[in-house]
């Protein structure tokens, strides 16, 4: 993995790590994901999660069951900033699938980095 997509990929484990642990920790879909930023608009093409799925714009990974429960559950709408609502289990489990999904992508010895 390029040093830059690694980087970019932190960048996304560090906006739901904030999730994770803060109710106003901010999802915005590609308006606030590094790798979004740097990839959505070309279809993903480049995008490491992308290439670990085959399929564009976070389908095959968690994401798209955050959005669903968010919209479904608490009334999100496009465009607008979704966060992990307290007491809400669900909001929490999916934020943790989706830091797995992102953590391991990367390169074992940036997990370690991260971990240790």
């Amino acid at each position: 993995m390029k040093k830059k997509d690694v980087e970019l990929v932190k960048g996304s484990i560090g906006k739901w790590l904030e999730i994770k642990r803060s109710t106003k920790g901010s999802e915005r879909g590609p308006k606030d994901c590094s790798l979004c930023i740097e990839y959505h608009e070309n279809d993903c093409e480049g995008c490491v999660v992308k290439e670990h799925t085959g399929k564009i714009f976070c389908d095959g990974t968690p994401f798209p069951r955050w959005w669903v429960h968010q919209k479904d559950e608490h009334g999100a709408r496009i465009g607008s900033s979704n966060h992990r609502h307290i007491n809400c289990d669900e909001c929490t489990k999916l934020a943790n699938e989706m830091l797995g999904f992102l953590v391991g992508l990367l390169p074992v010895k940036e997990i370690r980095k991260i971990l240790y």
